[in-house]
């Protein structure tokens, strides 16, 4: 069986003008950049700090929505109303969720 594909990637390609390697290498950063953000969400649920939550998860989201990462930037969104509504009940859940796909997303950047 064939692993999910974690971006809607004729989307993604087509804001790129079809330019594959610069996809990645936005996906890259991405990555790199969501990794440094999800212990700083961990930190701040554990703070109970709602604002540093919605904050932090709406950069996730707004970069996720950028790239056509769809799952990651509806969870992202999930989260970011969560804090807004400084109710972060269920919110470690949503970080699990959002690591799992990030492991998605770099195992399926290995084949681009």
């Amino acid at each position: 069986m064939a692993e999910r594909v974690p971006i809607n990637e004729a989307l993604a390609l087509e804001q790129v003008d079809g330019d594959r390697d610069f996809l990645k290498e936005m996906l890259q950063e991405f990555v790199q950049l969501t990794s440094e953000q999800l212990p700083q969400l961990v930190e701040a649920i554990a703070a109970g700090n709602s604002d540093e939550v919605r904050s932090l998860a709406h950069s996730i989201k707004g970069a996720a929505a950028n790239l056509c990462v769809e799952k990651m930037a509806a969870d992202a969104k999930t989260l970011e109303y969560m804090g807004r509504d400084h109710n972060l009940q269920g919110a470690d859940e949503l970080v699990a969720a959002l690591r799992k796909e990030m492991a998605v997303l770099t195992s399926y950047m290995a084949g681009l």
